[in-house]
C-alpha cells in the first residue's frame, strides 16, 4: 500500500544514522514523489555510504 506519509523510529548505537537522517531531512524536498527526488536521495546516500534496495527502480 501506498501512503503520502510515513512515520517510523530508528535506534542507532552511534550519531552516524543520526547525522544520515538529519541530512536527509534537510536536503531531500518534502512532499515530492520519490521519483521527482531521487537525485537528492542518492546524493545524501553516497554521502553517508547507505544503500536502499529497490531504489534504482525509481531512477
Amino acid at each position: 500500500m501506498l501512503s503520502p506519509t510515513t512515520k517510523f523510529l530508528v535506534l542507532s548505537l552511534t550519531g552516524a544514522m543520526g547525522r544520515f537522517h538529519a541530512d536527509f531531512d534537510a536536503t531531500v524536498p518534502h512532499g515530492r514523489p520519490i521519483e521527482e527526488a531521487a537525485q537528492e536521495v542518492q546524493q545524501v546516500l553516497g554521502r553517508h555510504d547507505v544503500t536502499v534496495a529497490g531504489l534504482e527502480a525509481v531512477r
